[in-house]
């Protein structure tokens, strides 16, 4: 099974996804490093710069594509993944989304001094991009965590949420399974 972590940027996804990696011993996938890595260039904004968002986004399905069929990882989606269903439906094959949330002011402090995400630049467009993407998120989530609160994570909170996402990913996946037949 893959577990594929998803929310707005700065809600921590690369953060725990590292974090949970490291605790169940098992590989951690950025999308989008690996995406960096096939554009060639040095950086996503250079990406965004020099090709565009829509060539980024074309980057992303490929990345998507290819991890598919990956077992026993975790995936730490870019925030933009769920404006494309596409790139989820290929990322959830065999797999649980967890959802990241935290409140916009928080990530804005967790932000502030960061200048790498291109995204992040323009005030009104990260807002507008947070209040589209917030229901996307929870659409296409099986299970969600808060981290908001802290800007920072402290060693003893980092652990308590990674325990609160184990317990929801084993309550998901201990939860039977319904059939088609059931659903009709």
């Amino acid at each position: 099974m893959k577990i594929i972590f998803i929310g707005f940027m700065g809600a921590g996804k690369s953060f725990f996804a590292k974090r949970l990696a490291e605790r169940l011993g098992i590989e951690r996938i950025g999308t989008d490093e690996l995406a960096l890595k096939k554009s060639g260039r040095v950086s996503i904004g250079e990406i965004f710069d020099k090709d565009n968002e829509i060539k980024f986004r074309e980057l992303e399905i490929e990345t998507a594509k290819e991890l598919r069929e990956k077992d026993n990882a975790i995936i730490d989606a870019g925030g933009g993944v769920v404006e494309n269903k596409i790139i989820l439906d290929y990322l959830r094959e065999n797999g649980i989304v967890v959802f990241l949330n935290s409140s916009l002011e928080i990530i804005e402090k967790r932000l502030k001094d960061d200048g790498t995400r291109p995204l992040f630049k323009d005030k009104e467009k990260y807002r507008r991009l947070y209040e589209l993407r917030m229901p996307l998120y929870k659409e296409y989530s099986d299970i969600t965590v808060g981290t908001g609160g802290m800007i920072f994570f402290s060693p003893d909170e980092t652990e308590k949420l990674l325990d609160n996402i184990v317990e929801k990913i084993k309550n998901h996946t201990d939860k039977p399974k319904s059939t088609k037949e059931e659903k009709l």
